[in-house]
């Protein structure tokens, strides 16, 4: 089972940074994070079920998930905003750099992994060189984002409150103490 996810997980990745030049790649390693919550608040629910993962486990799971999910909203807020690009960058960094990753047994641990390693890609593609570079260049113009990602960061927004409903619906029917 592990396995199944993590291969659903990199394709999501694989999906969400081909192509990686502008800020079509930054907004696309920001939905395979979005990407990589759904995938788990669809598996966890269905792997409590079925014994393969236990309650508190996948209670520590969704609540890493909502944690992520929350600071894609906030990131994809402040892709749209008016701020100077570096303060983008630093604000953008620090809440996915703020949330505790758990340590969880291997089979609960493989899931947090698979969205750790889409944080961590977005994260890599948010600090390339070549970013940083234009940013600080460029500190007061606005980044120009196309239709396309602009509705890809409408659809990351509509992603981001299923997963916390989601997630939600699941504390009501798991509740952990």
């Amino acid at each position: 089972m592990k396995h199944i996810l993590l291969v659903i997980t990199v394709a999501f990745l694989s999906f969400g940074l081909a192509g990686c030049t502008s800020t079509s790649t930054i907004v696309g390693a920001l939905s395979a994070i979005g990407n990589a919550c759904s995938v788990s608040v669809v598996v966890v629910p269905v792997l409590v079920a079925t014994g393969v993962v236990d309650v508190v486990s996948g209670a520590l799971i969704l609540d890493y998930t909502g944690h992520v999910s929350k600071s894609v909203g906030q990131a994809k807020v402040e892709l749209a905003s008016t701020d100077p690009n570096p303060l983008k960058i630093t604000r953008i960094v620090g809440y996915f750099s703020s949330i505790a990753v758990p340590a969880l047994p291997s089979r609960a641990g493989a899931i947090v992994m698979a969205i750790q390693l889409a944080v961590e890609a977005f994260l890599g593609r948010l600090q390339k060189p070549a970013v940083v570079a234009y940013a600080a260049a460029k500190p007061g113009e606005e980044l120009r984002l196309s239709y396309a990602d602009r509705a890809e960061l409408s659809n990351i927004a509509k992603q981001s409150a299923a997963t916390s409903t989601a997630i939600a619906k699941w504390k009501l029917d798991y509740p952990v103490k």
